[in-house]
């Protein structure tokens, strides 16, 4: 007999959730008010930065100072993660641990890098066929930005969020609540699937139309990948690594090998 001790759990199933997990209505409340976070946050952080003179009434939001951007995110972020803390286990009627927030074991880091370089490899060579086919190169809106980042602490604070603050705050939205209230009525194929093409989307939201193909299909291909390290695993820490790397890797071949895709 197996002992269960030492195989290697799988994240909650449809099968072994509550029939009070997740309920519809509420989830697409929920869903709707942390978008709603994201969107008064940064209202109110350009409201004071107005008030304050830092910024122009007329300020053209695709050319805004980077400290300003860099602060913004860390505004959106910080609210952001309480309501997720607060919201997700009453929704899953389970607690964090049992949704991932455990120590992640050997196995799980070891997965965490292998997936890291299978994202990397997929998501690079997705975007170079795309671009081929649609003679479009385009950088996705944080890797354009950071090609415009010159001074030190400014580099150590874009890269603290990539790296660090970004992985947790979207691997705990898009990983621990969407993926799973999908999985709740569903497969863990349809839910990895749903939650990939909805992470790729979000981040091509402001940029033209044309390069949306070219940026979305390959980081929802990546967002797949990341759903199943949560699916195997059942630990949101491997997701943050495996995405932190990700991350990692579009930042040194930026700021230390000047890619550009532009």
């Amino acid at each position: 007999m197996e002992n269960s001790s030492t195989s290697t759990p799988l994240a909650p199933s449809p099968t072994t959730w509550s029939r009070k997990s997740f309920p519809v209505v509420l989830s697409i409340v929920a869903a709707i008010g942390a978008v709603f976070i994201v969107m008064f946050s940064t209202l109110v952080y350009f409201a004071y930065l107005i008030a304050t003179q830092q910024l122009s009434r007329h300020f053209n939001p695709a050319h805004l100072p980077i400290r300003f951007v860099i602060i913004s995110q860390i505004v959106t972020y910080v609210p952001l993660i309480a309501y997720f803390l607060a919201v997700v286990p009453y929704l899953a009627q389970r607690s964090l641990a049992d949704l991932g927030f455990r120590k992640p074991r050997w196995r799980d880091i070891g997965t965490a890098v292998a997936a890291a370089v299978l994202m990397c490899i997929v998501v690079e060579v997705t975007s170079a066929l795309l671009a081929a086919l649609t003679r479009i190169h385009a950088s996705e809106s944080a890797a354009a930005l950071l090609q415009e980042v010159h001074s030190t602490p400014q580099k150590i604070g874009f890269i603290a969020i990539a790296v660090v603050f970004a992985p947790l705050v979207e691997e705990f939205a898009f990983r621990v609540f969407l993926y799973n209230a999908i999985a709740r009525y569903s497969t863990t194929t349809i839910a990895a699937a749903i939650s990939g093409a909805v992470f790729g989307l979000v981040h091509v939201i402001g940029l033209p139309a044309g390069s949306v193909i070219t940026i979305a299909l390959p980081l929802a291909l990546g967002g797949y990948i990341l759903a199943m390290v949560y699916a195997r695993t059942g630990c949101y820490w491997a997701n943050v690594i495996t995405h932190g790397l990700f991350n990692a890797v579009s930042v040194v071949a930026v700021l230390v090998f000047h890619v550009s895709d532009s």
